[in-house]
């Protein structure tokens, strides 16, 4: 474990907490860099690491600034500046071939890095669950999710949080629909406790920031792309045949029954899409 400092936001300085697996075993091999989506950090990878190291990777994994062990600040939270911390991680640690894999709202820091740096330091990119190029209705986008989808989760962001993360873990799991979850009760505690520890500011900041436009980024992305997404996401459901439109150069891989939280739920269909598409791309 480390930190990185990525610069200051007023008078704090901002260090971003990171983990690099496999590099001493692995050498130049390509490095993958997990990027967690809110309100969680990177203990949601977990499931990940171990795999992806195991099949010969050098994994990076980090806590998105305001989340997990990295600094809190009362600022900074869109996604340009999220970019420029992933950047200014990858150059501390010196990766120069990467595949980057979002999660989450964590896709909207890959799409953004990719739309302002391009192929610098970057060889291929994986979107899981992700957000939508563009989440606001519009008159040319009237099938795109309307702003007032996240205001409960924005008007609990300044008030104590107690209820918000197992009503955002029922829903990124399904709990109302299965009888049963593949995901046992201790890292629900886990992630609760995680989603518990985020700074209410951030929180508030980072559901504004999901009203991002995308749109220009995917424009300018010219690198394989690789979309996976569970059939029954209640957090983020997406159009297949209408995100495939938005890239030029993508593949996308349905996983069945699966909910938001397939990187838990469904970890073993989801490591092999990703050693699949690092090996085939």
């Amino acid at each position: 474990m480390a930190y990185m400092n990525a610069g200051r936001e007023g008078s704090m300085s901002i260090n971003l907490y990171y983990e690099d697996h496999g590099h001493g075993h692995h050498g130049d091999a390509e490095t993958i860099v997990l990027i967690h989506g809110g309100p969680l950090d990177s203990c949601v990878w977990e499931r990940q690491i171990a795999a992806l190291v195991e099949s010969g990777h050098r994994v990076l994994v980090y806590d998105r600034r305001g989340f997990g062990k990295s600094s809190k600040p009362d600022a900074g939270y869109d996604f340009d500046t999220l970019a420029q911390d992933l950047h200014r991680l990858l150059r501390a640690c010196s990766v120069n071939r990467a595949m980057l894999v979002g999660f989450g709202s964590g896709a909207g820091d890959v799409l953004r890095y990719l739309g302002t740096y391009g192929d610098d330091r970057v060889s291929k990119a994986a979107l899981i669950s992700p957000l939508l190029p563009f989440l606001l209705a519009t008159v040319n986008d009237p099938d795109t999710r309307d702003a007032g989808t996240f205001s409960p989760v924005e008007g609990r962001s300044g008030t104590p949080r107690v209820g918000m993360p197992p009503d955002f873990l029922h829903n990124a799991y399904n709990l109302n629909v299965w009888s049963g979850s593949p995901v046992d009760d201790a890292p629900l505690q886990a992630q609760w406790l995680a989603a518990l520890a985020v700074y209410p500011l951030t929180m508030n900041a980072c559901v504004e920031q999901l009203q991002t436009d995308f749109r220009d980024d995917l424009r300018r992305i010219a690198m394989p792309v690789l979309v996976i997404h569970g059939s029954e996401d209640k957090v983020l459901p997406i159009d297949r045949a209408a995100v495939m439109e938005q890239f030029s150069c993508a593949n996308a891989v349905r996983v069945d029954s699966a909910p938001h939280g397939l990187i838990w739920s469904h970890a073993e269909l989801v490591n092999k899409a990703l050693r699949d598409f690092c090996r085939d791309s």
